[in-house]
């Protein structure tokens, strides 16, 4: 979390809004109260949460396993004419 705050400098003008996927490692009181008091919302959706909440599996990481899967079967599809 001090990398993070490091990072972004989140202040009352500019509160940081974190998304948590809810890990066990990632949540302690330590950890909230270090985020309460450096204008940190903490948001967590639940573990093994409907696919379509989860925002990096809609934006990026479904996207990026599109394309990689694509541009692997056009490989595949030319390397079998060789």
């Amino acid at each position: 979390m001090k990398h993070f705050v490091k990072y972004t400098r989140p202040s009352e003008a500019k509160a940081i809004l974190l998304l948590l996927d809810n890990h066990a490692s990632h949540i302690s009181l330590k950890c909230i109260t270090f985020a309460k008091e450096n204008n940190i919302t903490l948001l967590g959706f639940p573990p093994h949460y409907f696919h379509k909440l989860q925002p990096l599996d809609r934006t990026v990481y479904g996207p990026f396993k599109t394309f990689y899967n694509q541009a692997a079967d056009n490989w595949m599809r030319e390397k079998e004419t060789v």
